[in-house]
């Protein structure tokens, strides 16, 4: 058997023959290396092929989740910015009310001790606009320390805010209910408080009240807020009208000509409570204002001056 073999880039021919069985076998054997080289560089090809397509396709994935990692670090980074502007909107209008504050204590001339009212709080996350290094989580960790502090000033304002109301309304009310004024918008003083010779029978007497003459008719004004107690007719007073205004202070209005409240009504300072008159013991129109303070009369005068 004769085997030629063609030498593709020489143009020659290589012939040899085969007689042997030595020879068979060795071209047998030359022809399986042949084609399992053949096979095992088709398949490590393909390994190489769908390694690398493989490769691409990781690459391509990566690069695809930075882009959503970086897409999402900057949503994140937009929101702590945006969320670090609302804080510090926050941080000035605390700031405003710290300053309604120590104005509202300095108008009032209130003296709270430690209740002052302080500027509010500054600072928050350190975000660096366009460098993209403020890390997100750090940013709201930050943001979260600023909320809970703030949190704590608003919870801190308002208990102080509350305290000065009360200060405010219980101010409010003892300067309502304190006695202050005339009860009588025009008039004079016909007889003041302490010992006098008694108008009618001419002799020393003590006289518990001020009078305050007037024409007959005129209004009789409440000095001060509170509840009528009284409303009647009473003995030498006439007419009367007691009125409580609490901390141990009364004050009556007697001898007018008609009472215009009742019992258990509520009247503030200036109401119109009834109209002067003469009725009782007494010699011309005029009202008797008496001033109590745990039921012992006070001389008037002090208040009848006092402004409100």
């Amino acid at each position: 058997m004769n085997i030629t073999l063609l030498a593709c880039f020489s143009r020659r021919s290589l012939s040899c023959s085969l007689h042997r069985p030595a020879h068979f076998a060795l071209v047998a054997l030359l022809g399986v290396l042949v084609v399992g080289t053949a096979a095992g560089l088709g398949y490590r090809f393909g390994q190489i092929q769908e390694e690398s397509a493989a490769r691409l396709a990781w690459q391509a994935e990566l690069r695809e989740q930075e882009e959503e990692m970086a897409e999402l670090r900057a949503d994140k980074q937009a929101e702590v910015a945006a969320l670090s502007n609302r804080l510090a909107d926050l941080r000035g209008k605390i700031s405003e009310v710290d300053a309604l504050g120590r104005k509202l204590v300095d108008v009032a001339d209130l003296d709270l001790g430690e209740m002052e009212f302080d500027v509010g709080g500054r600072g928050g996350p350190l975000l660096h606009s366009g460098q993209g290094d403020a890390e997100p989580a750090s940013g709201f960790r930050e943001i979260r320390r600023e909320a809970d502090r703030l949190a704590g000033g608003v919870e801190d304002r308002k208990r102080k805010l509350s305290v000065v109301e009360g200060f405010l309304v219980e101010r409010e009310l003892r300067v309502e209910t304190t006695p202050a004024g005339w009860p009588i918008d025009d008039g004079w003083i016909s007889s003041s408080y302490g010992y006098r010779e008694d108008p009618i029978t001419g002799r020393d007497a003590f006289h518990s009240g001020t009078d305050f003459a007037t024409h007959e008719g005129e209004p009789v004004q409440a000095i001060a807020g509170g509840v009528v107690t009284f409303s009647g007719r009473r003995g030498a007073y006439g007419n009367l009208i007691e009125i409580n205004h609490g901390n141990g202070y009364t004050t009556r209005y007697a001898h007018n000509k008609r009472n215009l409240v009742r019992v258990g009504e509520v009247v503030r300072a200036g109401d119109p409570i009834a109209e002067v008159g003469m009725t009782g013991r007494s010699t011309g129109p005029h009202v008797h204002l008496e001033v109590r303070k745990d039921g012992q009369p006070k001389d008037p005068a002090p208040f009848a001056s006092a402004k409100r």
